[in-house]
């Protein structure tokens, strides 16, 4: 699945997250705020595929949460 960071997003380990811009300057352009344990914000930066660590997969990555579909039908 390609990340997609218009979409809403959380940590791999399923913290809340919101993105806070994508055009910082660098190679992490993405910063983030993740809801801690605590009920306190901390800012963090990722790549553009949402990833903490460059490239390596990591519990700290940005993933897209997905989307429900409900399918109504008549019976």
């Amino acid at each position: 699945m390609t990340f997609d960071p218009t979409k809403p997003v959380r940590t791999r380990s399923g913290r809340e997250a919101r993105i806070v811009c994508t055009d910082v300057k660098g190679n992490q352009n993405i910063l983030a705020l993740i809801l801690d344990h605590d009920g306190e914000e901390s800012a963090e930066y990722f790549d553009s595929d949402g990833k903490y660590f460059g490239g390596t997969e990591s519990v700290y990555d940005l993933i897209n949460i997905p989307v429900e579909t409900i399918i109504h039908t008549d019976v």
